[in-house]
């Protein structure tokens, strides 16, 4: 489910205190961008029956009717054709981000990378929720908590309690050190008992020593990002304005604070982590803006109407892939642009499908 995103004006403060940001690329000097690299896995979808009938058709023994799982080759602009994308839900990128798990309810399949092109297979990891990105445990909804199960094993291998009964398995995040970081449910949806100052509670779970541990973050909203590398981002009241606080996870006291300037930002927010920058759909435009975490410098990348949740990083965050939309939800595009100047291009993907990942 895509939940709306955040008007954020930010600027890094040294020492932990907030400054005025700049808006614009002046901060930052335009120089050459290395083209962007790598595959985006996306999903083509079947072609639609004739008619109003708003019901899907049933599967046709036509392949070319069914839904399709592409590879764009981003570099060459040329997509593959490797198969039926199967029952998916979650989609986990492995930790050499060079291929991924496709999660569906009754098995998990995993795409790479092979000598003749890109390839899926079955894997005998068994059923679960997730797959942590090393491939070294499965994760399944248990009693009071959380399942780790090792690969292809009918039993848990470890139950870690959380510290909240209702988490959502699909509102999860990997980091470094193999922890998965969970949201409370409850405390997500209770809008006005978080911006009365109840903190938000996140779970962050060791997969490595099967230990769970719970961070309480002065949260106002629903924003909590976790960036690849460990880092936590969340939006909270200092002294009645609303500023934007980066920390490690494990060192929620060493945050620095980002101003968040005139333009007061929307409380029930989500953005995207790319490198050393943050990425925002802001509102009431729905624009996609480039936030630095180095200088505070702001960059507008799309004005246009873009799709919450419909943003990709690459890899290397240094391009950034997104779906533009109109407000009647018709002549939708895939682009992607620099995350540090706009200069975007459009992406050979139907304008109705879906990426599923960014892969190296």
């Amino acid at each position: 489910m895509y939940r709306v995103l955040v008007v954020v004006v930010v600027a890094l403060g040294c020492g932990g205190k907030a400054q005025q940001p700049s808006v614009g690329s002046a901060a930052e000097p335009a120089a050459a961008v290395a083209r962007p690299t790598g595959n985006l896995v996306w999903v083509k979808p079947a072609l639609a029956p004739p008619g109003d009938d708003p019901l899907p058709p049933p599967p046709s023994p036509d392949p070319m009717q069914r839904d399709r799982l592409m590879v764009l080759d981003v570099a060459a602009k040329a997509s593959i054709d490797i198969g039926e994308p199967g029952e998916h839900g979650r989609v986990t990128r492995t930790a050499a981000g060079d291929g991924a798990y496709l999660v569906g309810l009754h098995a998990i399949r995993m795409i790479h990378k092979v000598a003749s092109g890109w390839k899926t297979d079955d894997t005998s990891l068994g059923q679960g929720f997730s797959v942590a990105p090393d491939g070294s445990s499965v994760l399944r909804l248990g009693a009071g908590g959380l399942c780790v199960a090792a690969p292809g094993a009918a039993d848990c291998s470890a139950k870690l309690a959380l510290p909240f009964e209702a988490w959502d398995p699909s509102d999860t995040a990997y980091t470094s050190g193999n922890r998965l970081v969970v949201w409370d449910a409850e405390g997500k949806q209770d809008g006005a008992a978080v911006a009365m100052g109840m903190k938000l509670q996140v779970a962050v779970a060791d997969l490595t020593t099967q230990t769970a541990s719970r961070l309480d973050v002065p949260a106002i909203g629903f924003l909590a990002t976790v960036s690849p590398d460990g880092r936590l981002a969340w939006i909270e009241n200092q002294h009645d304005e609303l500023v934007l606080a980066v920390a490690p996870l494990d060192q929620l006291a060493a945050k620095k604070t980002f101003d968040l300037g005139p333009a007061r930002a929307q409380s029930d927010a989500q953005c995207t982590f790319a490198g050393e920058r943050i990425l925002c759909v802001v509102r009431p435009a729905f624009a996609l803006v480039s936030l630095s975490l180095r200088d505070g410098s702001i960059v507008p990348l799309e004005r246009g109407l873009v799709v919450p949740g419909a943003v990709f990083p690459s890899p290397d965050g240094r391009w950034v892939a997104y779906l533009r939309t109109s407000e009647t939800l018709e002549d939708s595009k895939w682009l992607m642009t620099p995350v540090d100047r706009a200069a975007s291009e459009p992406l050979p993907i139907d304008g109705g499908a879906r990426i599923l990942t960014w892969l190296r």
